[in-house]
């Protein structure tokens, strides 16, 4: 009877907390949402891999490693100073001009793709021409999702940000099932990819209504660019840093493609995909929440925004470890009886990416500081170094690495890069004072 009292009495306590911690609660609507999309993805994964083989998947990885860096700075940043923003007009100035920017960066970018497949000897001539509208459609897509996607995050809308990832995951899982049973090519994963975004953007809406309300209003064009102006300071260095970063993370694909095969740029995909079920869970929600709390109520306290820092990275390295840790160990074993006979060799290759993606899981969302501090050249000169820590190991002519010997190397270049990077930001946290205030 007392051990009872005793843990119903914990049990209140624990549930006191947690509503008093609004940094908690944010986090459980994100992760909530989160787990159930890659639940979704995860229970799927066995059919779909039996849908496609490894080449198709090689075809799409090259894609999407075109199309990830595409819809990261095809709005040119503008989105990500809209939480940190002075006022709501001035985010929702900033969102509209990453409307704008959107449209006007994906024409370009989707004319310098149909370039690249008609280079002769690119890992892109290996894809057909057409593929370059559903590019150009989709950068369009993600360029918008993002402006709505950081405006949200500024008003703590995390409920339709949660809404959003669960609607993406089940038109994305949809389309390649249907798709795999279509077509048996890589344009099924194309489509199971378009469905996502495409019926992502639904749930946003409202938001996007905002931001469009903005250009269209009388000198709402105006308003949009001078926020722009009044930004760029900040974009010219941090849009850089970003295009490289992201560089970095998706360029392996293509140069494995080019030095080992499409085979294995399918694996090497595949297993950077299931890698990323587990890892998102931390990554989505906790960076969302995180910019948030630090934009919103940290900005002038520099202790706290260094306890904040400090706080999530311990939490972010226990959770991912806790959930990394068995399906690096597991994957070696079960991948062939889960995913198929064929698809065994991928086990191996999670195994090796695992140690580089909790690095990643730790220190991707504490990075956002920068932004909120308004220190984006702090962290070019570790994107550099991480792009070179990325392509060296697989190209040819620099070491005469084996497809697996490149990809243990390309693992720990991410971990040693990752934890420079933590050091930085540890460091640009500690060395930051907030502005004085100004009296009238």
């Amino acid at each position: 009877m007392i051990g009872g009292r005793r843990i119903a009495q914990w049990s209140e306590a624990t549930r006191d907390a947690f509503r008093k911690s609004r940094l908690a609660r944010d986090v459980s609507v994100l992760g909530g949402a989160t787990l159930g999309a890659q639940a979704l993805g995860v229970l799927f994964t066995p059919i779909v891999t039996r849908l496609y083989d490894s080449a198709a998947f090689g075809m799409f990885a090259i894609f999407s490693s075109y199309l990830v860096v595409g819809a990261t700075v095809v709005g040119l940043h503008f989105d990500l100073l809209i939480p940190s923003a002075d006022s709501d007009g001035e985010a929702a100035a900033l969102g509209a001009s990453a409307l704008i920017a959107s449209v006007a960066v994906s024409a370009l970018a989707t004319a310098a793709y149909a370039a690249l497949i008609l280079l002769e000897g690119s890992s892109f001539a290996m894809l057909p021409l057409w593929s370059a509208l559903p590019m150009g459609v989709l950068l369009v897509v993600s360029g918008w999702t993002l402006a709505a996607r950081y405006l949200c995050i500024r008003q703590g809308q995390f409920s339709v940000l949660g809404r959003l990832t669960l609607v993406q995951a089940v038109s994305r899982t949809i389309g390649l099932v249907v798709g795999g049973f279509v077509t048996g090519s890589w344009a099924g994963l194309l489509i199971g990819e378009a469905g996502g975004r495409l019926t992502g953007i639904r749930s946003l809406r409202s938001t996007l209504a905002t931001l469009w309300e903005v250009i269209r209003s009388s000198g709402g064009i105006h308003r949009a660019w001078g926020a722009a102006r009044r930004g760029v300071s900040y974009i010219r260095i941090a849009l850089p840093s970003s295009l490289i970063d992201v560089v970095a993370t998706s360029v392996p694909a293509v140069l494995i493609t080019s030095r080992y095969g499409l085979v294995a740029a399918g694996e090497f995909f595949l297993a950077s995909r299931l890698l990323a079920a587990p890892a998102s869970l931390v990554v989505s929600s906790v960076a969302d929440v995180f910019h948030h709390r630090a934009s919103s109520r940290l900005r002038s306290d520099a202790t706290a925004l260094r306890d904040l820092l400090r706080g999530a990275a311990r939490r972010l390295l226990l959770v991912g470890g806790v959930l990394l840790a068995p399906v690096a160990v597991g994957s070696i074993w079960l991948a062939g009886p889960v995913l198929g006979a064929r698809w065994a060799p991928v086990g191996v290759l999670i195994a090796l990416l695992a140690p580089g993606v909790l690095a990643s899981a730790v220190v991707g969302p504490l990075s956002r500081v920068l932004a909120v501090v308004r220190r984006p050249g702090l962290k070019l000169s570790y994107d550099v170094v991480a792009l070179t820590l990325a392509v060296l190991p697989f190209l040819s002519g620099v070491f005469d690495f084996s497809f697996l010997g490149a990809v243990t190397a390309y693992s720990v270049g991410r971990v040693l890069g990752y934890l420079l990077y933590y050091l930085l930001l540890e460091m640009t946290v500690s060395q930051w004072k907030p502005a004085p205030e100004t009296s009238a």
